[in-house]
């Protein structure tokens, strides 16, 4: 992207251009970004007159809060949009509120003072020299998370900026300063007060960095992840605590692990770090044998409560769920398995069978590399059954996602082995012609109430 127009346009007006955040960042390591961002001395409205006399256009995301956006051709000729921010002394968000409250500065080193980390503290002149006046770039080679200001103080002003510590944590695999953390680990509560769909932002790319488990060990070492997903906090509380012999980490441990393994994907990363998060509440021992007994079943409830709060998308809360209640069944296969329940497993997967065998192999984390190779060797068996019954046609006919759950809630029928009979009702009356294959769930659950209606007739 040729920003150079753009930059002499606002030299003429007397207000330089500084290309500042995560773009000088990725600059200075060599790897592409996405995002381009400028601060300029000039206020919005002649932002807007510059932008206008220059032929481009002014964009009013956030006037209020000093943004203008404008529209550049990138390499390929397709217009991308850049945003043009007014130096700024200060920045804090009310509770709640994804809006910030801003004092207008003056000089690019006052804007720099208030952003986050040193590592995003620098700004690139139009001349191409380097504005760093807290050593981001030392901090950059180093790897060091740190802050411009105080920390404490960067974090009251938005509080956010502590996820964000963990998520670069996960994203670059840099170490926080000790003053980050301990910052962190006393003001983690003040997270309560960002919206939560700016958490879930966050939470998402978090997961999907390259050092996820370490972005989540932080958040957890610094209180935030208790506060954040207060139905992790038990798991943390029994860390040390034996699963039993069949394992050989603790809960979080293996957790952390888990979400190590698996594909970079959000959904199958949020899977990962709840697929068992109702183990604490469902373990039991009995003759010296621990057991954690439907904590499946209790994790995919207690995920509806997070989803909510958290706001997840309607598809991917079903996908999520589905996941964490399914996850012990790839490895509870056995090559004395049916056809029948091969294509069960496949058919209830549906589109996520993918998803829920990458989950499957991540989960298994045991130290004992023979048990690992079994385990492993079995899911591949499983696929490997799952596609020879595929190219034989003989998954056919279908049955949409989650129509076992639909049938539980509407029908009244607990989960379980009748799910299942009814779910061979329905796969008949397809192969018999009486009910189309691949239709939505209200198509199978009327006829199954029919049924059963006509049953009751009968009866």
């Amino acid at each position: 992207m040729d920003t150079k127009p753009l930059e002499s346009a606002f030299r003429a007006a007397g207000k330089p251009l500084f290309l500042v955040g995560g773009a000088v960042r990725d600059r200075l390591r060599g790897v592409p970004h996405k995002d381009v961002d400028f601060a300029t001395e000039a206020t919005p409205p002649q932002t807007k007159e510059i932008l206008r006399k220059a032929g481009y256009p002014a964009i009013p995301i956030g006037e209020a809060f000093g943004t203008i956006a404008t529209l550049l051709p990138d390499a390929s000729g397709e217009k991308r949009q850049v945003e043009i921010t007014t130096f700024r002394t200060a920045e804090s968000y009310r509770r709640g509120s994804r809006h910030p409250a801003v004092t207008f500065g003056h000089s690019i080193e006052q804007d720099l003072a208030r952003r986050d980390f040193t590592i995003n503290a620098m700004a690139l002149r139009d001349d191409g020299e380097i504005v760093d006046p807290f050593g981001g770039r030392a901090d950059l080679e180093r790897k060091l998370l740190r802050t411009p200001s105080p920390a404490v103080e960067i974090f009251g002003e938005d509080p956010l900026r502590m996820l964000r510590a963990a998520r670069f944590v996960s994203q670059l695999g840099f170490t926080p300063s000790p003053e980050v953390s301990a910052a962190m680990e006393e003001r983690a509560a003040d997270i309560l007060t960002v919206s939560r769909e700016r958490w879930k932002q966050e939470l998402d790319k978090l997961l999907v960095g390259e050092a996820a488990a370490a972005g989540l060990a932080f958040a957890a070492q610094t209180r935030l992840l208790s506060f954040l997903l207060p139905e992790l906090h038990a798991m943390l509380l029994m860390t040390g605590r034996s699963q039993g012999r069949y394992h050989s980490k603790d809960i979080w441990e293996h957790t952390l692990k888990v979400v190590e393994n698996a594909p970079r994907r959000a959904p199958v990363r949020w899977a990962a770090l709840l697929h068992d998060v109702a183990k604490p509440q469902t373990r039991t021992e009995a003759e010296g044998e621990v057991h954690f007994l439907h904590h499946a079943e209790l994790g995919a409830e207690m995920f509806d409560g997070i989803a909510e709060r958290l706001r997840f998308g309607r598809e991917e809360r079903k996908r999520i769920r589905f996941l964490v209640f399914a996850h012990l069944r790839p490895n509870l296969y056995q090559k004395g398995w049916s056809d029948s329940a091969v294509r069960r497993l496949a058919e209830d997967a549906g589109d996520w069978l993918e998803d829920l065998l990458a989950l499957s192999r991540a989960d298994v984390t045991s130290s004992n590399p023979n048990r690992v190779a079994r385990a492993l060797e079995s899911v591949g068996d499983l696929e490997r059954r799952i596609e020879g019954l595929r190219t034989a046609a003989a998954l056919l006919p279908k049955l949409p996602p989650g129509l076992g759950t639909r049938i539980s809630e509407e029908l009244r029928v607990p989960l379980g082995p009748e799910i299942g009979r009814l779910r061979d009702v329905l796969l008949e009356a397809i192969r018999d012609g009486k009910l189309e294959s691949s239709q939505p769930p209200e198509v199978y659950l009327e006829y199954l109430k029919a049924r059963r209606a006509e049953a009751a007739k009968a009866g």
